[in-house]
């Protein structure tokens, strides 16, 4: 194992030995002083000191207090899909991270009729996102409430989703949702560089509803974070989500959802660029495939042609018929990583368990009810 991916381990908590336990106690001062700067803000924020904007129509703000891997951007998509079948006029911000676009400019990914920008200028998730909602303008930029006066202004929205929005505390919000990945005990955890945390676990209680994810990779963890954030957060609302495969399918040919029996057994090599790849790799290995070989880069790498060449070694040293992905590695790369071979990738969609009441918060903090 890598020396990144030991630390990966380590700092999300999924390493419990001793070598993981001695790394993150020794980065655990510097992750002091990195939450201890978002605790200041949100102190300022809470005290008026700093002000935060208004914006004239309700906002839904999803995000997180960890580095990636609570599988948001599939959250935001239902989000957007619930305002669509209820006829309500919306637009997605988002900060944009791993775009080439300058941070300081505000970008239109997609006008809702058309997508306008592509990776590297839109980022991955943005440009995944934007295909997905036909019909939604995604605005990305780092002043997001620039974009929400263009999202009003231009796109007549009436509602806006803030995308990882929970940092961003410039932007008041009619409802304030954070997710948590389940298969991580929150005590197990600690803030950046010690782990994967941009603040204190006790952030969590900024939060209206807590949505924990990936509920389906492990029931009794789950169980075990509802009641560490029932208490922490004095009883905020907490919801249940599932992430599951709707199909698998190939790159260049998407409109044929591939049949669980063709993919039985199939020789596959796994690879991706998130951050959280063992759960893709659990995800891809639910498919039917066998997996020769699982190859974790970096979150949001830009692929290389030594990377394709990399990958193809893979196939043929493996006997490997397959690639496998993910949706948003297929978006920053799709043209490269298509001349490693046949890819595939699977289709996620997030889902409440607790569907109706979920749906109805959502729809009331947009003022629908």
């Amino acid at each position: 194992m890598s020396f990144i991916n030991f630390y990966n381990r380590a700092a999300s908590g999924k390493d419990k030995s001793l070598s993981a336990k001695a790394l993150t106690n020794i980065l655990a001062p510097a992750g002091f002083v990195y939450a201890s700067v978002p605790a200041i803000k949100e102190f300022l924020y809470g005290r008026d000191i700093l002000k935060s904007k208004k914006m004239p129509v309700p906002v839904i703000s999803i995000g997180n207090i960890s580095w990636g891997g609570t599988g948001k951007t599939p959250a935001v998509i239902s989000i957007s899909e619930l305002f669509k079948k209820n006829s309500i006029p919306h637009a997605i911000l988002s900060r944009g991270y791993g775009s080439s676009g300058s941070s300081d400019e505000t970008v239109v990914i997609s006008d809702g009729n058309k997508i306008l920008q592509h990776p590297p200028i839109a980022s991955d998730e943005n440009y995944l996102i934007a295909k997905n909602l036909p019909g939604v303008p995604v605005i990305q930029g780092r002043d997001r409430c620039a974009s929400g006066k263009i999202a009003i202004e231009r796109f007549n929205s009436e509602c806006l989703i803030l995308d990882d929005g929970y940092q961003y505390l410039k932007m008041k919000r009619d409802l304030d949702i954070m997710l948590w990945d389940s298969r991580i005990f929150p005590s197990d955890v600690r803030p950046i560089p010690a782990g994967n945390l941009r603040e204190f676990i006790s952030a969590s209680c900024r939060s209206d509803i807590i949505i924990l994810t990936k509920t389906n990779q492990m029931g009794k963890q789950a169980m075990a974070c509802d009641l560490f954030f029932t208490r922490m957060t004095q009883g905020k609302p907490i919801y249940h989500a599932l992430h599951e495969t709707t199909g698998v399918v190939e790159y260049g040919n998407e409109n044929r959802t591939i049949k669980s029996s063709e993919l039985a057994g199939k020789k596959t090599v796994a690879f991706c660029a998130i951050a959280d790849p063992d759960s893709f790799f659990s995800t891809a290995s639910e498919t039917g495939i066998s997996i020769t070989e699982s190859i974790a880069f970096r979150d949001h790498h830009n692929y290389t042609e030594d990377d394709v060449a990399m990958l193809k070694k893979a196939v043929e040293k493996s006997g490997a018929e397959l690639l496998i992905t993910t949706e948003k590695d297929i978006c920053r790369n799709s043209e490269l990583l298509k001349k490693a071979g046949t890819l595939l990738y699977p289709k996620i969609r997030f889902r409440a368990v607790e569907n109706k009441f979920f749906e109805d918060s959502i729809l009331r903090a947009a003022g629908k009810y």
